[in-house]
């Protein structure tokens, strides 16, 4: 039998999901292929250019938001003994009227 791969004991190596089904598994199951490549995107860029948000590092990487902010938790997660590869550097950015996290590198 496989191993459910969306079980939250796996996450964040792979892209989690809330609950069992729906839409939310959907998508999961759809980026779990270009995951590592969005995290390995993302990393990168913080390597490149410093601390940004994550509005910051889409525009950057020519990547949608809705992709990028997965893969920032992910990378940021400490969950299951993770070692985070990014972290909030405390500093806040206006971005639509809020204050945003500004992601750097470990």
């Amino acid at each position: 039998m496989q191993p459910d791969l969306f079980a939250s004991d796996l996450y964040p190596r792979v892209p989690g999901s809330k609950g069992r089904g729906g839409t939310s598994r959907q998508a999961a199951e759809q980026v779990k292929p270009k995951a590592q490549y969005l995290r390995d995107k993302v990393l990168a860029c913080l390597k490149a250019h410093g601390p940004m948000t994550t509005r910051e590092i889409c525009a950057a990487i020519n990547e949608d938001y809705g992709s990028i902010q997965p893969r920032t938790s992910e990378l940021s997660s400490t969950k299951r003994g993770n070692i985070p590869q990014i972290q909030d550097s405390g500093e806040r950015r206006q971005e639509r009227g809020r204050n945003v996290i500004v992601w750097r590198t470990v």
